[in-house]
């Protein structure tokens, strides 16, 4: 008898099919808007990997996600042993599509940062530095409409994201006849000195480095010298029981009749390497004399005491175990091992010494900003060698750039297509009846991303892009890589805001690696 039974109108796998989309959807928008904020803000590339490593994988699990649909109907419509042959074949599928496209991301950055020549390369320096003085402020674009503030802004940060992309094509030629020298110095200058932050609190970090490590070394300090003035009062008798032990030890060795105020010739190497096995350093070839002997128990003594003092140093502070007693308060704050340990603390990994400020204007022109011009300068004899055509941190100019546009263009297709396709699963399971045409659903995976990015590209306004200059960068690039530009910057405006909410309340303020305080 043949059965009437009918394949369900909303199976089961369609709904947990549309659940993962959704899932993966509400990650995807909570990326973007992370992702916005480190390319958009002038990030390092080690924060820029850092972020990069999320992009690839969610990228993978999207890619996965086209063979979930062919797989899920055999999954669920059987729970025998072939349901788990089937679930092992959709994790390493999963697997395997997320592994392949992590490797094809980093293969296709390493092909362009490999295929770049030296002069793009030297160029790519150049629009590092200056994505870096435009977010910081510390210099400018004339025409592009952009203040210091409106880089907080979606359009601002999604522009500086594609900045690559434009000001390769349009500033290129330009750059390095008119960023300057003087110009770059001062550009680094004011660069780290805007992601040092606020040199008030700075000062207050100081002071309470002082209040919090510094006194109480001090104090410990203070302590130990006391106790090294009383072992140094006991001197005298120190040196004359290690007086009354050698001479015991000579009277000893010779029964009675060795004087150890005169040795022989022929005995003294073996007397005075006696005595250097006990650490009482007496000249080469001594033959008794008290004075020699007690200046070296005294060298001996002396040592002894050192080492103690500092050995309880290092039990309140390992990094004052190098502290040689007897400082004043001056030079004790002064000492490389104390002011390595305040720098230590201000996280500032530049400047090794430093005049010990008593005031708020002392810390600014003497720490905060020596730091800034310690860094400042080291960032320009870094820039110096970015030129030559094999030097890694040229390859990393070039990877600052090539990453960020890449990595947001991915996750953008990922989340276009999804939101698609899971609206074509919503609309199936509301209907209650299977697609009849199979070619719909790919029409509108096809067609619909490519609509409403050119809704947003033309029928969107935003003052960025109405620039004269992003109007000479758009002119410079392929209208294919110019529609998705001014799309996304379009977008944000209206995007941005959403997906940073779902990172926020959804999410629960999840940062994919980056966090904005390193």
């Amino acid at each position: 008898m043949q059965s009437d039974r009918r394949p369900s109108k909303r199976p089961a796998w369609l709904c947990v099919l549309a659940l993962v989309t959704g899932a993966y959807l509400l990650v995807e928008m909570g990326f973007n808007s992370r992702l916005l904020d480190v390319v958009g803000g002038g990030a390092s590339l080690e924060q820029i990997h850092s972020i990069e490593r999320w992009g690839r994988g969610l990228s993978g699990f999207a890619l996965a996600l086209f063979f979930w649909k062919s797989r899920f109907p055999d999954l669920f419509a059987t729970f025998s042993a072939r349901y788990l042959d089937g679930l092992g074949k959709l994790v390493a599928i999963t697997f395997a599509c997320m592994f392949g496209m992590y490797l094809f991301q980093e293969i296709l950055v390493d092909v362009l940062v490999e295929r770049s020549s030296a002069q793009e390369r030297k160029v790519a320096q150049n629009l590092v530095l200056l994505q870096q003085a435009l977010v910081s402020g510390a210099s400018s674009i004339e025409g592009l409409g952009i203040e210091q503030e409106a880089f907080e802004q979606p359009d601002a940060k999604a522009f500086m994201a594609f900045f690559p992309l434009a000001g390769g094509a349009a500033l290129g030629e330009l750059v390095l006849d008119k960023f300057s020298a003087d110009m770059r110095k001062e550009v680094m200058l004011k660069t780290a000195l805007t992601k040092m932050g606020d040199a008030n609190a700075h000062f207050d970090a100081y002071k309470k480095i002082l209040q919090d490590g510094i006194q109480p070394g001090w104090q410990q300090y203070q302590d130990g010298n006391r106790r090294v003035w009383e072992e140094r009062a006991k001197r005298r008798k120190v040196q004359d029981d290690a007086w009354r032990d050698y001479a015991q030890s000579i009277r000893e060795q010779s029964r009675g009749r060795g004087n150890p105020a005169r040795i022989p010739v022929w005995h003294r190497k073996r007397v005075v390497d006696q005595l250097r096995q006990k650490g009482i350093r007496v000249p080469d070839g001594w033959g008794g004399n008290r004075a020699q002997f007690n200046a070296a128990v005294a060298q001996k003594h002396e040592q002894e005491i050192t080492y103690e003092f500092q050995r309880q140093l290092a039990a309140h502070d390992p990094r004052l175990r190098t502290l040689p007693p007897e400082l004043s308060a001056q030079e004790f704050m002064r000492h490389a091992a104390v002011q390595r340990i305040i720098l230590e603390e201000l996280h500032y990994s530049c400047i090794r010494a430093f005049p010990p400020p008593s005031t708020a204007q002392q810390f600014l022109e003497q720490v905060f900003q020596a730091e800034a011009r310690c860094v400042a300068k080291r960032e320009l004899k870094l820039f110096s060698t970015l030129a030559r055509d094999h030097d890694q941190a040229a390859k990393d100019a070039m990877k600052t750039l090539i990453v960020p546009p890449l990595a947001l263009l991915f996750s953008l297709l990922g989340a276009f297509v999804h939101f698609f396709k899971l609206v074509c699963y919503v609309v199936r399971l509301a209907l209650g009846e299977p697609s009849r045409h199979a070619w719909i659903d790919r029409a509108v995976l096809c067609l619909a991303p490519l609509l409403v990015m050119l809704g947003c590209a033309t029928m969107l306004d935003n003052r960025l892009t109405r620039s004269a200059l992003y109007t000479h960068f758009e002119e410079r690039m392929p209208v294919i890589l110019a529609l998705p530009v001014r799309a996304t910057i379009h977008g944000q405006v209206f995007g941005y805001p959403i997906f940073s909410g779902v990172r926020e309340h959804v999410l629960r303020g999840f940062n994919f690696g980056y966090d904005q305080s390193e």
